[in-house]
């Protein structure tokens, strides 16, 4: 360590360029990295900084800038310690000085490093004006690297508790926009993290700036992404736009979302996915009668019942409420019973032999159904499939 630490403080500058590189590497081979504090109380630091505005040199420049960005990726301690030493002004010069495109990536990813340190450290962040740098280069640079970098510190920048101001955030959306649509896994994922936070709040203005981007379409898409934690981003944002007013509930299903959240309730997905898409569907359940129709138009309701039965509880009772936000509507009255007939006729199979009770005849008076099921025949839509399932599964049923 002490010849690298010798070499970066010589004159020499291939020295200069040999000894930094190697401090890369030795800083890259594990995170957190334990020797992060040797390169701090070597007193080297203030040099890298010097190294990183040489405009003449973009090769020195490059290497110091990440070496300087390894250490702000550190602890508090290690973050604190590059702050203090004036690094934040020198990243936020490069974005605009440099002409080097890995120069400036790192610039963006050490940025990014600060905020994600805590939650004063990404205030600083914000408050030096480091977003408005970032956001021209979403729009003017087509290096996937900058791109990426770009994404994932916006994130950094949007997350954290407490949330940010939102209208020092929201200057983000267009960029955020541009950033989903990247045929790139790891740059749309960063944004949709970005995006989730502001949509969070679930405050109606914070929502409507969201649709007014023109990004509802492509969330929407991404429900049927291939990429497991991109479908479950996009699925948390697209529920968090439903708790929204009418309108914009309206929104995410004109782009066409109950198909694709049909296939989350049915396909072979995680159980986070498919329970969420049951939270989902129930926010839209307690919308309007259009929303609710447009719900069972969509084929929603035989997964759900499906779900209710056979998922495990925490999506058993986020398929119930979904199915419950709607349950006056009559076509909604008539899935159910048909999940119950289904259920009956199987406990009919599974009888030893005649005389015996129908097992989940039982389960329904446990769960007081037997009340629910016997008031149906004052409707009058139901009364004749009410009487036919009382007639032929259920004497426990029938009585009084």
């Amino acid at each position: 360590m002490l010849d690298l630490v010798a070499g970066v403080w010589s004159n020499d500058s291939s020295k200069q360029l040999h000894s930094t590189i190697k401090l890369r590497e030795i800083l890259s081979l594990e995170s957190p990295n334990p020797r992060i504090d040797q390169v701090i109380e070597s007193g080297v630091v203030p040099r890298l900084l010097e190294f990183m505005q040489r405009d003449y040199d973009p090769s020195l420049q490059d290497e110091a800038a990440w070496v300087v960005a390894i250490i702000a990726s550190g602890t508090v301690e290690h973050t604190k310690a590059v702050v203090d030493l004036g690094a934040l002004p020198i990243f936020l010069q490069l974005l605009g000085d440099s002409s080097v495109d890995d120069v400036r990536a790192k610039a963006i990813w050490a940025l990014g490093s600060v905020a994600a340190t805590s939650v004063m450290y990404r205030d600083l962040v914000l408050h030096s004006g480091a977003l408005l740098r970032i956001l021209p280069w979403v729009c003017l640079s087509s290096d996937l690297p900058i791109l990426r970098d770009a994404a994932w510190t916006i994130a950094r920048l949007c997350g954290g508790q407490p949330q940010a101001p939102f209208e020092k955030l929201a200057p983000a959306l267009p960029g955020l926009e541009l950033l989903v649509r990247l045929n790139d896994e790891e740059t749309t994922e960063q944004a949709c993290i970005a995006l989730y936070h502001l949509s969070s709040s679930c405050r109606g203005i914070q929502i409507q700036s969201i649709i007014e981007t023109g990004v509802v379409p492509k969330l929407v898409a991404l429900l049927m992404d291939s990429s497991s934690s991109v479908v479950a981003l996009a699925l948390d944002i697209v529920g968090n736009i439903v708790t929204g007013d009418t309108q914009q509930t309206q929104c995410v299903i004109h782009c066409g979302a109950l198909p694709h959240l049909a296939n989350l309730l049915t396909q072979n997905h995680m159980e986070s996915i498919k329970m969420n898409a049951c939270k989902t569907v129930s926010r839209i359940t307690a919308g309007t009668e259009e929303q609710i129709q447009s719900v069972i138009d969509a084929n929603l309701i035989p997964p759900l019942v499906n779900l209710a039965q056979n998922a495990v509880f925490e999506t058993k009772k986020r398929a119930v409420w979904a199915i419950s936000n709607a349950i006056s509507d009559s076509g909604i009255i008539t899935y159910c019973l048909d999940g119950l007939e289904n259920i009956l006729r199987a406990g009919e199979a599974e009888k030893k032999k005649p005389g015996d009770v129908n097992y989940y005849s039982q389960l329904i008076i446990d769960a007081e159904g037997k009340e629910k099921i016997r008031n149906l025949h004052r409707h009058k839509d139901h009364e004749i499939r009410v009487f036919r399932i009382l007639k032929t599964y259920c004497r426990l049923l029938r009585e009084v």
